[in-house]
């Protein structure tokens, strides 16, 4: 399990927790307009429709904000699959006593680095994961500098030192991606807004003879759905909708048939 908040219960507790706690909401709000006096059902209305504006602007910004945080994962996952595959073939540019270790490094780095996402919330397979590919990276690393003191152009060395410092980079910003999730307050204050504009639903309908029941529980439901979308998207680790993995493992294959050459 990770230390954030939010991730104590799975997706699918939290989503019922949130449906019943609107919907109890909601019943509040009707027991509390039994015992007060007549008030004035337009006011109440433009209330209503005052929070309910504000709650959708909340949800939208939020929602914004994880699904920009989750293309960003997305697409450091691609980034860092090309540039071990691109790292890998300027290999061949190396002396060839060093092409067989960069190869068999920058695989066992791809490797590595899938296993991290393998491991799930997981703490200490993900800690022995990272750790893994640190000690490759560092191997990696040795293996290029020793390969540039028998490199004659600069150009070919400056190549190979950059594609492989980028790859080690991106390896960072994965790192800090899966760690910068949503802010406990923000998330918070959506989940509170709802059970208030949901208490608010609730007075202002209690007067009705129609008890609104079934209306109440679709729009609820639907709240529910939006907001377990949001906590959904910014889960990295597991949910619903995860991040394929599918670039690394496409060039883990393809590292698996590259030969030194002469």
């Amino acid at each position: 399990m990770t230390g954030y908040p939010l991730d104590a219960l799975p997706l699918g507790a939290t989503a019922v927790l949130l449906f019943v706690g609107l919907m109890l909401a909601f019943g509040a709000g009707r027991l509390i307009v039994g015992r007060t006096a007549d008030h004035d059902s337009d006011d109440e209305g433009f209330i209503l429709s005052a929070a309910l504006g504000l709650l959708a602007l909340l949800i939208g910004f939020t929602f914004s904000l994880s699904l920009s945080r989750y293309e960003e994962r997305r697409d450091l996952v691609r980034a860092e699959a090309n540039a071990i595959g691109t790292a890998t073939y300027r290999a061949y540019l190396m002396p060839r006593k060093f092409q067989e270790t960069a190869i068999r490094l920058h695989l066992a780095y791809a490797e590595a680095r899938l296993s991290i996402a393998a491991a799930g919330e997981d703490s200490a397979a993900i800690e022995a994961a990272e750790a893994r590919a640190d000690t490759i990276g560092r191997q990696i690393w040795r293996n290029v500098i020793a390969a540039s003191e028998d490199i004659d152009s600069p150009a070919v060395d400056g190549t190979i030192i950059q594609i492989n410092n980028d790859m080690l980079d991106l390896g960072t910003m994965r790192h800090t991606a899966l760690s910068a999730r949503l802010p406990v307050a923000v998330v918070g204050a959506v989940i509170v807004y709802a059970l208030v504009t949901a208490l608010l639903f609730g007075y202002c309908t209690g007067r009705s003879r129609q008890k609104h029941l079934f209306v109440s529980a679709i729009m609820f439901l639907l709240l529910t759905i939006a907001i377990t979308l949001i906590l959904d998207l910014d889960r990295p680790r597991t949910g619903f909708i995860t991040i394929s993995q599918m670039p690394l493992e496409e060039v883990i294959a393809q590292l698996k048939t590259v030969q030194p050459k002469g």
